[in-house]
């Protein structure tokens, strides 16, 4: 009696334990911690789950396989393989300013010697590595702009995407002025500034690659180390604090490689594990980024409009295409909306409270009420439109529902 007893003892014991380091969250949102303006929008939804995370992975698989817009990090790439990723890219039309100053032919021909084409080897090493630093990943290695005007300064054509903080890559390789690296990512290939990341061996890479445990920020965005972490982003979990929760959060040792620095960020911060799948988190999320600046290619620590998107949905545990051109061919159940009239339109839209309006080059999300929230590329940030008050419901072509 006196083991069985012990044993229960211990037993009890290792729970407690257990549950200090890694706590159970509740699945309801929290919503006395919301903002006032996104409780009118959550009164008629319900906290259902619409896919745990198994299902949600199988999702994932799904969209790998419709789209050729996402890559694999564990094959080795080629030599030919890499050099056709490379030249995809084609360097825009001049007149473009840098600026004020008016980009020289001569600026585009050392861009175009820096990708040091000639010097990729016949034996590609893939080096694998981390993101150190939320960083831009351009289409040539260069800090030259490409803006259509001299007075613009959102849209650079050479800006891909954003590259966030502790994303694992693999690195193909290295520009003529060893500044820059070829990288894949999951979402993405191109340039980055080689000072962005740092080399990284198997185990820690396979750390950040797939942690078994860890957060993810729900924050827009949070300063951490002297850079910025988007929503969204997941660091491997080491446990609770009276403070917060505990990260391993990558930086760069001198050799170039990844050291491990342990970060405390505070419980309304992060969520630990992927926040439920709910309609409901999906609403709050959006709102979060009310008024956050927009910035063509999340450059200049922005969002647009399909990045937003896909930091809501990170929350959760999705991997979206990074534009919408590959998205809306690939992320859900998509309903066509093609020859539908206004009024059509609307009624049809009006069914599926949230889902995801996709017209050319733009995707929105639809709130009910006439009201949709998007990083708006002519207003600079994230806000709330009228469906029926703008120009946007005459051109949507089609909603996409992730369930």
């Amino acid at each position: 009696m006196k083991k069985i007893l012990c044993v229960l003892l211990f037993g009890l014991a290792c729970f407690f334990i257990y549950e200090e380091k890694f706590p159970k969250v509740d699945l309801d949102t929290n919503i006395e911690n919301i903002a006032e303006d996104t409780k009118p929008f959550l009164e008629y939804i319900t906290d259902q789950v619409l896919l745990s995370v198994d299902e949600i992975e199988i999702y994932n698989q799904q969209i790998f396989s419709k789209t050729n817009s996402l890559y694999h990090l564990d094959p080795i790439y080629t030599k030919d393989e890499i050099i056709t990723y490379i030249t995809r890219y084609l360097p825009p039309k001049l007149p473009k300013y840098n600026g004020n100053e008016e980009v020289t032919n001569d600026e585009i021909t050392s861009m175009l010697q820096n990708r040091n084409i000639e010097h990729i080897k016949d034996e590609v090493l893939n080096q694998k590595g981390i993101v150190i630093h939320r960083t831009n990943l351009k289409s040539f290695p260069t800090t030259t702009h490409f803006f259509e005007d001299q007075n613009v300064y959102d849209f650079d054509q050479l800006q891909e995407t954003e590259v966030s903080v502790a994303t694992p890559v693999l690195i193909l390789h290295e520009s003529l002025d060893q500044k820059w690296v070829f990288i894949v990512m999951n979402t993405y290939v191109g340039w980055i500034q080689k000072e962005d990341i740092a080399y990284a061996e198997d185990d820690i890479y396979n750390y950040f690659y797939d942690p078994s445990h860890f957060g993810v920020i729900t924050d827009p965005m949070i300063e951490v180390e002297d850079t910025l972490l988007d929503m969204g982003v997941r660091l491997p979990y080491l446990g609770v604090v009276e403070n917060g929760y505990q990260f391993a959060f990558p930086i760069k040792k001198e050799d170039g490689f990844v050291q491990i620095k342990k970060i405390l960020l505070g419980k309304n911060q992060v969520h630990i594990g992927y926040l439920p799948y709910t309609k409901k988190n999906i609403i709050v999320q959006a709102f979060k980024y009310e008024g956050f600046p927009y910035h063509w290619g999340g450059m200049d620590d922005g969002v647009d409009c399909s990045s937003y998107i896909s930091n809501i949905y990170r929350t959760f545990g999705f991997v979206f295409p990074r534009n919408t051109i590959d998205q809306k061919e690939s992320v859900g159940n998509i309903i066509s909306l093609e020859g539908f009239s206004y009024l059509e339109k609307e009624q049809e839209i009006e069914k599926y409270v949230p889902s995801l309006l996709y017209m050319p080059g733009h995707v929105m999300i639809y709130l009910g009420n006439d009201l949709i929230i998007h990083a708006s590329g002519t207003q600079l940030k994230v806000t709330i439109n009228k469906l029926s008050d703008s120009h946007y419901l005459d051109r949507i072509n089609r909603l996409i529902l992730v369930e």
